[in-house]
């Protein structure tokens, strides 16, 4: 999410897809929000995302 992405190109697959970045449209708290939604809903069981975890990807990133 913080600097998006993009689906692999293949041969005969369906078209490649992009997700745009949210760096510089969520807060850190937003951002730990949306992930944890993904990460708990439709039948996910994985661990929440902190505000924490986010802060930190961005400072390794950013680095």
């Amino acid at each position: 999410m913080v600097e998006g992405g993009n689906s692999p190109d293949t041969q005969q697959g369906p078209p490649r897809k992009n997700m745009p970045a949210y760096a510089g449209k969520l807060t850190n708290t937003e951002m730990a929000q949306v992930l944890t939604f993904i990460r708990t809903t439709w039948g996910n069981n994985a661990s929440p995302v902190t505000t924490r975890d986010v802060t930190q990807l961005r400072a390794y990133i950013y680095k």
